[in-house]
């Protein structure tokens, strides 16, 4: 078993791990160009709108080990509570531990259709063609300071790839999990479905106990090509002295779609920025968010729908419900291009307050050069509807149980987009344990 490194993150960290990993010189000057962009972009801080509600004192990467390794890790080897609830019936499944892709299969009906999924390490490795043709395509290390440093150290991850006009009509799965202390991960997941090509991926991350100290920083990049359907679900629920900063990002062709639901539980800080381009005309995405912070969690949730091309659409609707001295800020933006006329994009963000030490900021944006468009955009915050708790109290509730009936209620439009049953049943169970204040976002068995 290889050893880990140790902690602080250093040029020399990211030559070790190139050099680990047995990389082609494409590779190796891809992460060194990475680095060289994360040491010459400064820190984000509070003079920048995104940033200026994040408390960056809780961000301190030299406390971590920027790769820790795996040992033995296939589905045997993972807590029962941490399996995915799709991994016998998926067509495909990739496992990350810690730093390493520790499993990967796919049926041989998908295989034969020429669909790839493995570890993104080991599709560098076989199909490096593919792999260097879209990698950083969608998420770039000049994007920002994080999206840098992750550039130059990402290992393990996913590699889909799905030919033209292959449709996969059953889930695929990938699965991160963390049981190391003080370590850092940086998974990175490549999504590329060519024209006409259909696919649903569920992407699940969590830490195995509650005291683990942690850093992640995780991208998804997607290439949804022309006329292709994307169905991605991602369901984070990290531990609660883990801190996370990440991004996903996908570019959307011509008269594609992409169903994008997120599900946010864990981690003691959290900042995701997620986006969507639209590239080609007639593309389209219906994103849906659910978070649920609690004890003093800190959630930050960025979105951009990026309209780059007439006749595009985008429908977001997230919800957020926080316990205790929780703290979520979403900043949403809706942007339009001046070529990108008869757009329709629609964005609404709710928060429901379960406690007044709880605090919800929304800040919807437009940002609209085009002429011809239907954009809206609308937030609210607010507690719990006194008349309907009184209501299921009267009926010999007591108030934390109706409290979590409330909740499921609340969340229920977010959950109903869920693609799977199973999957949707597992969400739900999350989200009951975590109203009733057994929050399992970590799981110790």
């Amino acid at each position: 078993m290889a050893a880990a490194v140790a902690q602080g993150i250093t040029r020399e960290t990211v030559e070790a791990l190139s050099a680990r990993l047995g990389e082609p010189e494409w590779l190796r000057s891809r992460r060194r160009e990475a680095w060289e962009t994360f040491e010459s972009v400064p820190w984000p801080d509070a003079s920048q709108e995104a940033w200026k509600r994040v408390d960056l004192k809780l961000l301190n990467l030299d406390a971590y080990r920027p790769w820790v390794p795996a040992g033995t890790g296939g589905p045997e080897a993972m807590p029962a509570r941490l399996r995915p609830s799709l991994a016998e019936t998926a067509g495909g499944l990739v496992i990350q531990r810690n730093s390493e892709g520790v499993y990967s299969r796919l049926s041989d009906d998908l295989r034969h259709a020429g669909v790839l999924f493995t570890s993104l390490d080991e599709a560098v490795r076989r199909w490096p063609e593919r792999v260097e043709a879209h990698l950083g395509r969608a998420v770039a290390p000049v994007m920002g300071k994080f999206e840098a440093l992750q550039g130059a150290l990402w290992s393990g991850g996913a590699f889909l790839y799905v030919p033209r006009d292959v449709d996969v009509a059953v889930p695929l799965v990938t699965s991160t999990w963390m049981d190391a202390m003080n370590g850092a991960i940086f998974p990175r997941v490549l999504i590329v479905v060519e024209q006409g090509g259909a696919v649903t991926l569920i992407d699940e991350q969590a830490s195995l106990t509650e005291e683990s100290e942690a850093f992640v920083s995780p991208v998804v990049e997607g290439v949804v090509g022309d006329g292709a359907r994307v169905s991605y679900t991602s369901i984070q629920h990290w531990g609660g002295h883990a801190r996370e900063v990440g991004t996903r990002r996908f570019l959307v062709g011509r008269d594609a779609r992409l169903d994008w639901v997120t599900v946010t539980l864990g981690a003691r800080l959290s900042r995701m920025r997620l986006q969507a381009s639209f590239e080609g005309a007639g593309s389209e995405s219906r994103l849906r968010g659910l978070y649920f912070p609690g004890d003093n969690q800190e959630l930050h949730l960025d979105t951009l729908q990026d309209h780059r091309a007439p006749h595009t659409l985008s429908d977001l609707f997230f919800k957020g419900a926080l316990r205790d001295a929780a703290r979520a800020v979403y900043y949403g933006v809706i942007r339009v291009h001046p070529e990108a006329q008869r757009t329709n994009g629609y964005q609404q963000n709710r928060n429901l307050l379960l406690s007044d030490r709880a605090k919800a900021d929304s800040v919807p944006i437009l940002e609209i050069e085009a002429n011809d468009v239907r954009c809206s955009h609308g937030a609210t915050v607010g507690q719990v509807d006194p008349e309907q708790l009184f209501y299921l109290m009267a009926r010999g509730l007591p108030r934390p149980e109706a409290e979590q009936i409330l909740v499921e209620g609340f969340f229920r439009q977010i959950l109903d987009a869920v693609p799977d049953a199973a999957l949707r049943e597992r969400v739900a169970a999350l989200v009951a344990e975590k109203a009733a204040g057994e929050d399992n976002t970590c799981l110790t068995s």
